[in-house]
């Protein structure tokens, strides 16, 4: 609903205290996102819009926000929502009582497997969520010419969805080695999304490792070195006999009971 002169009116109004803000937290610790410190100070919003803070204001309606610290909402840039088997309205109840109020999602491992049906479906569950959920348009499906997939989706098919509100653009491009290799349907991709959307999220990929990528060659020994880091991460630290693991704690669950939801927005 585009804003009124009116009611912009009143929202400099209350932001200068003219008139009592609509709502106020008060006695909470704000944080200053320029100089990164933590003051005391009120939240003052008047319709649905914060429009002060730190000074004294007064308020209609007054929230005591007394031992908590207020933010900014948290931007998750990158996620796969199906990654851990959920839907978007189920991260939406587990993520948004968190602080993460927008997520970007490519949603590219169920549009792997059912194909557009499902970028339909995230595209569709976004104008049901509380969080603002920004869906980018799988570039990759399938990731390489030697997966199996269960679909496959084509410049053609992505151009349609342009001018969806909840698209942002252009998901991550994964198959660079299809790049190099001037393969039509990924030129094509990667040329469109200035059509379907004002961003594009793509994977840097280091032109001199895809040229030296043999035993023997520096880049390559780096890469496994790096490998090798990774997997004794995984592995844990070596208990007394000197293996790699030992005791680990049980895991005690989470607070939250995330289950495998079923492919509806409105669950």
């Amino acid at each position: 609903m585009p804003l009124t002169k009116d009611a912009l009116k009143r929202r400099i109004d209350q932001a200068l205290g003219r008139e009592p803000a609509d709502l106020v937290i008060r006695n909470a610790r704000v944080l200053d996102i320029v100089s990164g410190e933590i003051e005391d100070g009120d939240v003052a919003i008047a319709d649905d819009m914060i429009v002060g803070v730190f000074d004294g204001y007064e308020g209609k309606v007054t929230l005591d926000g007394r031992g908590a610290v207020v933010v900014p909402g948290f931007i998750d840039t990158h996620v796969h929502v199906e990654s851990p088997c959920v839907t978007p309205s189920e991260l939406d109840r587990c993520a948004l009582p968190r602080g993460t109020t927008t997520a970007i999602c490519d949603p590219h491992e169920i549009v792997n497997v059912l194909g557009t049906a499902r970028l339909d479906y995230f595209l569709d569950c976004a104008g049901h969520t509380v969080m603002d959920l920004k869906v980018q348009l799988s570039s990759c499906v399938p990731s390489t010419a030697l997966e199996t997939s269960g679909a496959r989706v084509t410049a053609t098919d992505l151009v349609g969805y342009r001018g969806h509100p909840a698209n942002i653009g252009l998901a991550e491009f994964i198959s660079f080695d299809d790049i190099f290799a001037h393969s039509d349907d990924a030129l094509d991709i990667f040329g469109i999304d200035p059509d379907v959307g004002d961003t594009a999220d793509r994977n840097a990929a280091i032109p001199h490792r895809a040229r030296h990528r043999q035993p023997g060659d520096r880049t390559f020994e780096v890469d496994n070195v790096l490998l090798g880091f990774l997997l004794e991460l995984d592995a844990g630290e070596p208990d007394d006999e000197g293996e790699p693991g030992g005791d680990q704690p049980e895991d005690e669950g989470t607070d939250q009971d995330v289950t495998r939801a079923s492919f509806h927005c409105s669950d």
